[in-house]
């Protein structure tokens, strides 16, 4: 009985790990957007470009949230790859 329970915790802490890294991925996707909106309003109002510096900050945390979530999606599929070949 004790090695059930010992066994059960540890995929608790499994399950508890994956769901903070996922968390972890949904903050900065949107942290990244955020920031490029950000840098684009501040574009703006530096260069005079009104709805330009927006739109180039909207791209570039787009295209930052994208590698990010690329990565994580990477490391997701390479991991559980590599359990299906096993069973």
């Amino acid at each position: 009985m004790y090695f059930q329970g010992k066994n059960l915790k540890k995929e608790q802490i499994k399950t508890y790990k994956d769901y903070i890294k996922t968390s972890a991925i949904g903050l900065e996707f949107s942290i990244s957007l955020l920031f490029g909106i950000i840098l684009g309003f501040f574009l703006d109002k530096w260069f005079y470009i009104q709805p330009l510096g927006i739109i180039f900050g909207t791209i570039v945390g787009v295209i930052a949230a994208g590698k990010i979530l690329y990565k994580f999606l990477k490391k997701y599929i390479d991991k559980n790859s590599n359990i299906d070949k096993n069973d």
